[in-house]
């Protein structure tokens, strides 16, 4: 099984506004910072992986809906 993560990175150029640093009702949330970098990890799911590559999408057409997107 291969799933996208996000974790933080100091060296990473990607920065995002995610964490609250205040919350306060008239002025609003105030966010922090942090530098992420996203990747791809595959984890074990003690199942054989299939090699023919129509077998590979939920559909067995072999279309991958993300290769366009490059993942």
């Amino acid at each position: 099984m291969t799933l996208e993560t996000t974790v933080e990175d100091p060296t990473a150029d990607h920065l995002v506004d995610d964490v609250p640093d205040t919350y306060d009702l008239k002025t609003g949330t105030v966010f922090g910072r942090r530098a992420v970098r996203h990747l791809w990890v595959t984890l074990p799911t003690g199942r054989s992986t299939p090699t023919d590559p129509d077998r590979v999408s939920s559909t067995g057409t072999g279309h991958d809906p993300f290769a366009l997107l490059g993942w």
